[in-house]
């Protein structure tokens, strides 16, 4: 017969441990029964529970840098609240003399972060390594229902490929990529030069995806403050304000490759702070990182990522200098929070050898704006070529990833749901060698045409990689008329590092003056339908545009332009002028103009496709210089002027209270036109915000001769938002935004036609507009608060206003 009261046979013991002199809680100690291998340690919050189904009366706490303890308890019953206060040790750690009261992990710190100058390769003259990479894509927590579907069935035999995890959840590994480069770094003379000597990609072959894949896009130095991931500034566990962020613990004394080091463990102090968890084996008389293992903070304010972790490992190569010799890095993506949701498992190995320190390199090898070069042959290497560079073999599932994506290539299906993709992404169907599209624009509607139809699409690469032939046709059937559009861009020269691109353009359709380049088209189905007024002041333009684009190299380049562009008012729209005789109507306007730009962003990156390339940005400004002239008498051409334009953007980071992007522009109009070809500050028309534009400023409120415009966003990234906490859980962030703009217009210019309405398009004071933004609602929506602080005398001005935007972002 079994006792009635089970418990009496079990001791357990439930506490927590502090330290005696701080009474800051320790975790991770550990506490075993005397006499037993029964054992538990403390979680991070220094609480702990241990049991055991025999008669035991004393359990024994140990800690690195305290004097164990041994605490009696009651034999066969439930112990609860047993608190226990553990003093720290008298004792030296080499140059580290630890006194009582004082965190041990603290002092060890402190010589870390005197050596970093010490210990950063950073701070050698010269040195070179070559770098190996993998990089390896699963999809995970997959339903296995999904193989018995239907739709599957024509490539079910990828399903063939899959694995489970330890924990038994189902993985199907998607894509492989390798590559080995050999790196260049001299300290007068950044950035790092890089050689990618062999790469390859499960089913692309792509040297702007080779370049992105290489060694210097994921490259993160422990020794900085802050670690840019993701686009995000996290902080690094041996930043000089290391107790600002983290908590620390001494918990052993390891050998790791002969070099004696000390353990230390670290944790966030603040939840939703972009910082991480982990562990970090300082050497124990330089004071140099040994190794380090990182995860995200688990409450970090970041999108789409379950977990991230990085590994780091350090070698000395020279008998002194410490050396980066091998990182892995494991990420979880997935676009919901939910635990057992489908996601993307991602896992990169790189592997760094064959280090030469402080060796003299030629200048030649540094050429400005040519930091990465893909080898013409880097894509085309052997199995055996490969075989002999790998630090590791490939494992069999790593070898049939390559097996499985180039089976998938032959799927008919397949392609079809990888067309259907891309039309979502860029709005264009795939069809034979011409893209349809864009579908957003297939049917609109506007005051001036009615409900519109439109029809076009574009030349695929399929049909060449050197030049692409697009038009569209679109016809208004209250207008009754047909609008074209027709052009074509060819690569003269086209080469890894630079472009040589003509462009030439004619259009015969619809404008809505002073808008940004940055608005939704006219005729995109979203415009018609949350449009805030009506069309005003619409012309239709007649332009033929020919632009020539010149790189020097990567991030330096010119593009000669010239345009002939007409302009005919439409609707309740005029062009009127003042006369001694009254206002005398001009049908039509027309200016041919020539110009060149020059453009510099140093370092800038790109991943490219064959014709259009998405910018990664650059750490430094972006130089924009463009002069115009204006040309009377060339295609009926009317009006002498001459154009100047300045314009620089960047972000700077203020760590940690986000980043700031900002956008000067200053520009002047010499000579005689009218206010169509000055300069229109641009406004909006819908509830969607236009992040270059003045969302409270009405279109066609404005125009300037001479100007300066001023654009700031400052991102907090939920600085004060996480520290709220019935806010942090939403993850929200913070956005402060201020737009201003000056100008004015010389009399000459202002006489050459009325204003619509009869209004002053003068500024004479600046136009000022700030804002208070929310991002991050639901992942994607931002929402504006804005507040228009001049001119608010004018017609139809609005004092305050909402404007709604969507981005994706970490």
């Amino acid at each position: 017969m079994l006792p009635a009261n089970i418990s009496a046979q079990v001791t357990r013991v439930t506490g927590k441990i502090t330290d005696a002199v701080t009474n800051e809680t320790l975790p991770f100690v550990n506490i075993v029964f005397k006499g037993t291998t029964v054992g538990t340690s403390t979680d991070i919050n220094g609480y702990f529970e241990i049991q055991a189904q025999r008669a035991l009366d004393t359990i024994v706490v140990s800690f690195m840098g305290y004097k164990t303890t041994k605490v009696g308890v009651k034999r066969l019953q439930t112990n609860n609240g047993i608190n226990i206060k553990l003093k720290p040790e008298n004792y030296t750690l080499k140059e580290v003399v630890i006194l009582p009261g004082e965190n041990p992990a603290h002092r060890i710190m402190r010589k870390v972060i005197a050596n970093k100058e010490n210990n950063n390769p950073e701070q050698i003259k010269a040195y070179q390594y070559e770098a190996y990479n993998k990089i390896e894509f699963d999809i995970n927590n997959y339903n296995k229902k999904l193989t018995k579907k239907k739709m599957f069935k024509p490539f079910n035999f990828v399903f063939d490929y899959s694995d489970t995890t330890e924990d038994g959840k189902a993985y199907l590994p998607i894509a492989l990529t390798e590559t080995f480069t050999n790196v260049y770094f001299r300290a007068d003379a950044p950035p790092k030069k890089e050689i990618i000597k062999a790469s390859q990609i499960s089913g692309i072959k792509n040297n702007s995806a080779s370049q992105f894949l290489g060694d210097m896009y994921q490259n993160i130095n422990i020794y900085d403050n802050f670690l840019l991931i993701f686009n995000k500034s996290f902080v690094s566990p041996i930043t000089d304000n290391f107790l600002r962020y983290y908590k620390y613990y001494l918990v052993d004394s390891v050998y790791i490759d002969n070099e004696r080091c000390y353990k230390l463990l670290f944790l966030p102090k603040r939840k939703q702070d972009l910082t991480f968890k982990g562990d970090i084996y300082i050497h124990d008389s330089t004071f140099a990182v040994k190794r380090v293992s990182l995860e995200f903070n688990d409450n970090a304010n970041i999108n789409f990522i379950k977990q991230f972790a990085v590994r780091q490992d350090f070698q000395r190569v020279d008998g002194k200098q410490w050396m980066l010799t091998k990182e892995i890095s494991v990420g979880d993506f997935a676009p919901f929070e939910k635990a057992n949701g489908m996601g993307v498992y991602g896992r990169k190995t790189s592997t760094y050898q064959n280090f030469i320190l402080n060796k003299p390199y030629p200048d030649s090898l540094f050429k400005a704006g040519v930091n990465i070069v893909v080898n013409l042959d880097a894509a085309d290497k052997t199995e055996e070529y490969w075989s002999n560079l790998r630090p590791d073999t490939l494992s069999t599932k790593e070898k049939n990833i390559y097996i499985m994506v180039d089976s998938l290539k032959q799927v008919p299906r397949l392609i079809n749901v990888r067309y259907l993709a891309q039309m979502l992404a860029t709005g264009f169907l795939h069809w034979n060698k011409f893209d349809v599209g864009q579908y957003y624009t297939f049917y609109s509607w506007n005051d001036i045409e009615g409900n519109r139809i439109k029809f076009g699409g574009v030349t695929s690469n399929d049909f060449s990689k050197r030049l692409e032939i697009r038009g569209a046709l679109a016809y208004g059937l209250k207008d009754e008329r047909f609008k074209p559009r027709i052009g074509f861009r060819w690569f003269v020269q086209k080469d890894k590092t630079n472009r040589r691109l003509l462009t030439v353009n004619y259009k015969s359709d619809l404008e809505q003056l002073s808008l940004s380049a940055n608005s939704l088209q006219l005729d995109n189905i979203l415009t018609s339908a949350f449009r805030r007024t009506a069309l005003i002041s619409v012309t239709n333009v007649r332009e033929l545009r020919v632009n020539f684009e010149y790189e020097w190299f990567t991030g330096f380049m010119n593009k000669i332009t010239m345009f002939n562009r007409n302009l005919l008012p439409l609707g309740d729209f005029k062009f009127e002028r003042n006369t001694p005789g009254g206002l005398a109507s001009l049908k039509d306007l027309t200016t041919t103009e020539f110009s060149i730009l020059t453009r510099f962003a140093y370092q800038e990156k790109y991943i490219s496709g064959e014709f259009d390339r998405t910018s990664l940005g650059s750490k430094y400004p972006v130089l924009q210089f463009e002069l115009g002239l204006g040309v009377p008498n060339i295609f009926s051409s009317q009006f002498s002027y001459v154009k100047a334009r300045f314009r620089i953007s960047d972000r700077f980071r203020i760590n940690p209270l986000g980043y700031t992007d900002y956008v000067i522009n200053v520009g002047k109009i010499w000579g005689t036109a009218p206010y169509l070809f000055l300069e229109l500050h641009q406004g909006s028309q819908t509830y969607a915000l236009d992040p270059l534009a003045f969302n409270m400023m009405n279109i066609f409120e404005f125009a300037s001769d001479k100007y300066a415009y001023f654009f700031l966003d400052h991102h907090f990234e939920g600085f004060f938002l996480n520290k709220v906490p019935l806010l942090r859980k939403l993850k929200w962030r913070e956005v402060f935004t201020i737009k201003s703009v000056i100008g004015d217009m010389s009399k000459t210019n202002f006489e050459q036609l009325t204003y619509p309405g009869g209004l002053d398009p003068q500024l004479h004071r600046p136009y000022l507009e700030s804002g208070f933004a929310v991002e991050n609602i639901f992942k994607i929506v931002r929402i504006d608060w804005l507040w228009r602080m001049t001119h608010l005398e004018r017609p139809n001005a609005k004092r305050f206003g909402v404007r709604v935007s969507m981005n994706f972002r970490f």
